[in-house]
């Protein structure tokens, strides 16, 4: 699951922005995406097994153009959606950890079977 976000979210669809898991980035590059798997529950179960599992992750973009996470969020969420995820909304200010990024993020669904 961990993989096919990361792969949507690295996607030319989503603008081609490296991912990383949230707390992980060291050095800034201009714009980038973190990602932090927020929740993971089974939700189906069949004869005492888990048959469906639901991820939450929180998506968020980062840029040192104030303006640019919210296009990146817009874009992320169309190429996530088109994965197969469930990304809804217009997203939500996050802060960031140095003063030249700014940040916007949005809740991400996503489904399988184990």
């Amino acid at each position: 699951m961990v993989d096919d976000l990361i792969a949507a979210l690295e996607s030319p669809a989503a603008g081609g922005y490296k991912a990383y898991r949230q707390g992980s980035v060291n050095d800034y590059p201009p714009a980038f995406f973190t990602f932090w798997n927020a929740e993971t529950e089974a939700v189906r179960f069949t004869n005492n097994r888990e048959r469906l599992v639901r991820w939450v992750f929180a998506v968020c973009a980062y840029s040192s153009d104030p303006a640019e996470p919210y296009a990146m969020i817009g874009a992320a969420k169309a190429a996530l959606n088109a994965a197969g995820f469930k990304a809804t909304g217009k997203g939500y200010d996050v802060a960031s950890d140095v003063d030249t990024h700014t940040g916007r993020g949005i809740d991400v669904e996503g489904w399988d079977d184990p």
